[in-house]
């Protein structure tokens, strides 16, 4: 498979002059819209050039197309010079002749043309990179830059960028079809620019360690620049940069008025109390689809009792799918209140229970607080940050307590969890009552030697063989089909017959019914199966607000 072309915002859109069509690009002219972004994505950028030359109906398709993701990076003076090659052919002469002045150019004409580049109407996604250090922010040619091109990028939908100040902030809000914003490392602010305050019609949010942008501290300032997309906006990643509340005793927040009323996914990371308060009075939780919390600190207790009550008195809560740190920060309290409001509420389809502390944390609690959950799919016990946050555990769950999983949540498909080493083969018995189960991985506290969990999971399975009748099949009774330990890499296909061309077989059976089943290492695993296999922040919003289309 060809490695795929970085596109560089270089093809030329101008004007087709003295045009020479071989016969090759003839065949090219003659091909689907959707073909020809097929192969364009992976050409390198002297052929894009000279396609976008060859006919008017190549250079409509194709060249628009390479400018639709613009991505520059201002770390230092290598990737100043790149990003300056990218973004020149984007800037009218004038534009160009300013910034010369200001010593962040160096033209190589010098025009004094007004006229905006047709290819700058063509920009759909803007990503301008950094680092976490400040170099991008203080660096003032990035700066102009961005502020610049900002300008002629009327027509884009999605911006993520680690470059805020004042003048940013304005361009920004003046952007007619901006659906999607992301800022990224922003230090340094003094405050969130009260321009932002003018944004509207955002359909997703994304806030990662902006120094001072913090939601229920300020006087209800960074709050309220979601007040113009208080109808539209449906997804609100907040990660802030850290977590301690302001020290000022009052904090006005009667100018926000507004309510969330589409908002579906939501992620709060380092949230002080404060802050989830004010998330409280503008999100109604119950009628999300979605919500991630990471990292709650200890004051962060009356939030999840607040939303126990809101959850109770819930007419239809809708929320399908929750990630949540456990009990994170060594109290039993907030262990109890994350429980009490699992079981508040009855709707999930997916969990993901990360960071338990096993000092304060009762395993056995655990099963009960999810058990009602009948319609659950994806059931997750794991210990992000493992490497980094050795106090953290992973909650190892009896063979009882998969039994008592096991006859609540019949639906589901995707289960991970530590079992008991000491009772593998009654553990195995007990999963085998998901007969929808499809995929298993049994984590560990540390990484273990392949021999290991090859004999981890013969005793595992030899409990589902157990199990089955006369004459019944692996594939009859189960669908589990591939199992995965702590690593990654050691991965197993499972099944009655596996075929001949890849890999190892063992055949694993159980003596007393003399049923056996068939297992190797996986060559090729379904992207369905691989854990945060979800495209990162820009990749996602597009595809949803559909961009290229």
């Amino acid at each position: 498979m060809l490695p795929a072309r970085r596109l560089r915002a270089r093809p030329n859109v101008g004007p087709v002059n003295n045009a020479q069509v071989n016969q090759n690009d003839r065949l090219l002219v003659n091909l689907p819209r959707e073909i020809l972004y097929m192969i364009a994505s992976h050409m390198d950028n002297d052929s894009i050039d000279r396609l976008t030359q060859t006919s008017r109906r190549l250079q409509q398709y194709i060249g628009p197309r390479c400018w639709e993701r613009v991505e520059v990076s201002c770390t230092n003076e290598a990737e100043k010079d790149d990003m300056i090659w990218q973004l020149e052919n984007c800037l009218a002469g004038t534009q160009k002749a300013t910034l010369a002045a200001n010593d962040a150019y160096r033209p190589h004409t010098v025009s004094n043309s007004n006229v905006i580049p047709h290819c700058a109407r063509h920009v759909r996604e803007y990503i301008i990179n950094g680092d976490d250090e400040e170099a991008l922010y203080r660096d003032d040619l990035c700066r102009s830059w961005v502020e610049v091109t900002l300008n002629n990028f009327t027509n884009l939908r999605v911006l993520e960028t680690c470059c805020l100040d004042q003048l940013i902030a304005g361009r920004i809000a003046a952007l007619p079809r901006l659906h999607a914003l992301a800022l990224i490392n922003c230090y340094s602010l003094d405050a969130t620019p009260v321009e932002m305050n003018q944004i509207t019609g955002l359909v997703h949010l994304c806030v990662y360690n902006v120094e001072r942008a913090r939601f229920g501290q300020d006087n209800g300032q960074t709050l309220s620049m979601l007040r113009g997309s208080a109808t539209t906006l449906r997804s609100m990643e907040l990660f802030h940069f850290h977590h301690e509340c302001s020290e000022s005793p009052i904090v006005a927040m009667g100018n926000i008025d507004f309510r969330l009323t589409a908002l579906e996914f939501l992620i709060m990371c380092r949230f002080c109390d404060r802050e989830a308060q004010a998330m409280l009075r503008v999100v109604d939780f119950p009628s999300l689809t979605e919500l991630h919390i990471y990292q709650p600190p200890d004051d962060l207790i009356p939030f999840f009792r607040a939303l126990q009550n809101l959850f109770i008195f819930a007419d239809e809560p809708k929320l399908q799918a929750v990630e949540l740190d456990l009990n994170r920060t060594n109290t039993r309290q907030m262990y109890n209140a994350q429980r009490r409001w699992l079981t508040s509420f009855n709707t999930l389809e997916s969990l993901r229970l990360d960071r338990w502390n096993p000092q304060d944390g009762d395993a056995s609690l655990i099963p009960g607080a999810i058990s009602g959950h009948r319609g659950m799919r994806k059931l997750i016990f794991s210990h992000r940050d493992r490497e980094r946050d050795g106090v953290f555990s992973i909650p190892i769950l009896s063979p009882e307590s998969v039994t008592h999983l096991a006859w609540r949540l019949p639906e589901l498909r995707w289960f991970e969890f530590a079992p008991d080493q000491e009772d593998l083969f009654e553990t195995g018995r007990a999963l085998s009552r998901l007969s929808k189960l499809e995929f298993l991985r049994c984590r560990l506290k540390k990484s273990e030697s392949s021999d290991f969990v090859f004999g981890m999971f013969t005793q595992i399975l030899r409990g589902f063989l157990r199990e089955l009748g006369p004459g019944e099949t692996w594939e009859e009774r189960y669908s589990l089909r591939l199992v995965q330990a702590e690593d990654e890499e050691t991965q197993y296909d499972v099944a009655s017959r596996l075929p001949e061309p890849w890999g190892k077989k063992r055949i694993i059976t159980d003596a007393t019914t003399r049923k056996s089943v068939r297992i190797r290492r996986a060559a090729e695993i379904d992207p369905a199966f691989v854990e945060d296999s979800d495209p990162v922040w820009v990749d996602k919003v597009s595809r949803d607000l559909r961009v290229f289309r």
